[in-house]
């Protein structure tokens, strides 16, 4: 959590409430909230010490030399987009150091050649050079910066993988759809230009989080922090929840084969309805965030994300009801199908069973969406979490 960006959450938050003792109660266990939270960041102090001094003390990539070879070195602060803090730092395994070295020493000695070449090539996919990881830091949108994630990508370039660490816009200074806009902006440098690095875009992996807006908006509700955390203000609203959740347009995808013309015309319908809700209720919860009052019984939300009654009709049905729940009161979803799904790499989730704040069954309906909709999928769920300083 932002700390700061908390404190003027639980001030809107406390003024909506009337009643004293009420009041006070809520002010308790915001208190207790945000001392948990110094003490989490108290306790990361020695790790973002090493982080910082590793990322200051790494070889840059102009210094390579093979007389002298180092297993890491990097690139710090190259820009894919316009925005001041549209940066990505490379770390290049020693491979893709004497390969980047290499092509660098080539476009001095030929610079025509070589602006010919590139010229060529432009947007092409590069099938030589070591795997390629890019990673979006979190940071409830509001916090983060590409340093804090030098001993991962260190790691990473030590077992031969280039890793690309992206920095992007925080709220308030740009909300979701322009951070999205930077995000891909990130991905599509990152397809034209990490061959020049020594990577191998065919060997590709993107790593993020969060994939339904409104249920993870529904548990942050339940743990008490919906209004300190950035994400509804970074969304601008509620009405901006659907269109940033690919589990949503995932579901929508499906339910678009499913669904024979005369449940089109019905949907089509519906939403026109919605849209005119959207209107007069512009500051009202859509009922996709209410998603865990949904059921009659308190484990039936998460038994289902989980998919523990996939396959049987009492789920298809249940998973109908919900994906319009989905977007009812949202604004209307950019196109997208199962033949756009066609696109989509191969993908590996990552969970931890003792993550709260994202939870392990948020990926696991994440991964049933990819497959159902024909995308290779994994889920990997790890017993603890993933703690970066422990990596050596």
């Amino acid at each position: 959590m932002s700390l700061y960006q908390g404190l003027l959450g639980a001030q809107v938050e406390l003024a909506a409430i009337s009643n004293p003792v009420h009041k006070l109660r809520r002010i308790a266990s915001i208190s207790k909230l945000f001392a948990s939270e110094l003490v989490s960041t108290v306790a990361l102090a020695p790790f973002a010490v090493r982080a910082l001094r590793l990322h200051k003390s790494l070889p840059h990539l102009d210094s390579y030399s093979p007389q002298d070879e180092q297993p890491v070195y990097v690139v710090k602060d190259v820009r894919y987009a316009e925005a001041p803090r549209a940066l990505v730092d490379l770390y290049l395994p020693t491979e893709a150091a004497a390969a980047a070295a290499a092509a660098a020493a080539a476009a001095a000695a030929n610079p025509e050649q070589q602006q010919q070449q590139l010229a060529g090539h432009a947007g092409n996919c590069s099938s030589s050079g070591v795997p390629v990881v890019v990673f979006v830091h979190g940071g409830v949108w509001a916090a983060g910066d590409k340093w804090h994630y030098a001993p991962m990508a260190h790691y990473l370039a030590q077992l031969g993988v280039m890793a690309c660490i992206v920095q992007y816009t925080l709220y308030p200074e740009g909300l979701v759809p322009q951070l999205v806009e930077e995000v891909e902006a990130a991905f599509d440098w990152a397809m034209e230009h990490v061959g020049q690095y020594g990577g191998n875009t065919q060997q590709f992996v993107a790593v993020t989080g969060v994939y339904d807006i409104a249920k993870h908006y529904s548990y942050e509700k339940d743990r008490g922090v919906h209004e300190l955390s950035t994400m509804k203000r970074a969304m601008g609203g509620f009405q901006g929840f659907a269109a940033m959740s690919p589990a949503v347009k995932l579901g929508a995808a499906l339910q678009q084969q499913q669904q024979q013309q005369e449940e089109e015309a019905l949907l089509l319908k519906q939403q026109q309805q919605q849209q005119q809700q959207q209107q007069q209720q512009q500051q009202q919860e859509p009922p996709a965030c209410g998603f865990y009052g949904s059921f009659q019984l308190a484990g039936e939300s998460i038994a289902h994300r989980i998919g523990f009654e996939r396959g049987s009709a009492h789920h298809f049905a249940s998973e109908a009801a919900l994906q319009l729940q989905s977007m009812a009161g949202m604004a209307p979803l950019p196109p997208f199908d199962l033949a756009a799904a066609a696109f989509l790499p191969p993908t590996v989730l990552l969970s931890s069973c003792s993550d709260l704040t994202v939870p392990w069954y948020e990926s696991a309906e994440m991964y049933y969406r990819l497959l159902d909709c024909g995308v290779p999928a994994k889920h990997l769920v790890y017993n603890k979490h993933l703690v970066y300083n422990k990596v050596r």
